[in-house]
């Protein structure tokens, strides 16, 4: 969910931010979604990698916050502070309204890849 560097590929952003967040960077394909607009305005391009993570293993890069506000103390977070598998239908309770359309596609592909018999 990061903005890309001037000349960067929206994928090798994608990459970027995800090892960032999760220190994995998937090696497989990627099959690009639609993008979705949020509330605010925001695009969000989205891939989907097929893969094996083991969310007790992931490990965050940190960000550096005044907390609290106008303390002049600075306070050190992990971008991310748990990950967690879900099936579609829970996920769908806990992403951004706007991105349930991506969950929904990723759905239909997977689903037309199992009647065609295609490996996932």
């Amino acid at each position: 969910k990061g903005e890309p560097m001037p000349g960067e590929a929206l994928i090798d952003a994608a990459w970027r931010e995800f090892e960032e967040e999760t220190g994995y960077r998937p090696v497989r394909d990627a099959v690009a979604l639609s993008p979705v607009v949020q509330k605010g305005g925001k695009k969000v391009h989205c891939w989907a990698v097929n893969g094996d993570l083991d969310p007790s293993f992931l490990t965050s890069n940190k960000f550096e916050l005044e907390w609290p506000p106008q303390s002049e103390k600075i306070v050190v977070y992990p971008e991310i502070n748990e990950g967690r598998w879900f099936e579609i239908t829970e996920a769908k309770e806990y992403i951004n309204s706007a991105q349930v359309a991506l969950l929904e596609e990723l759905e239909e592909i997977l689903v037309n890849k199992r009647q065609s018999g295609e490996a996932q």
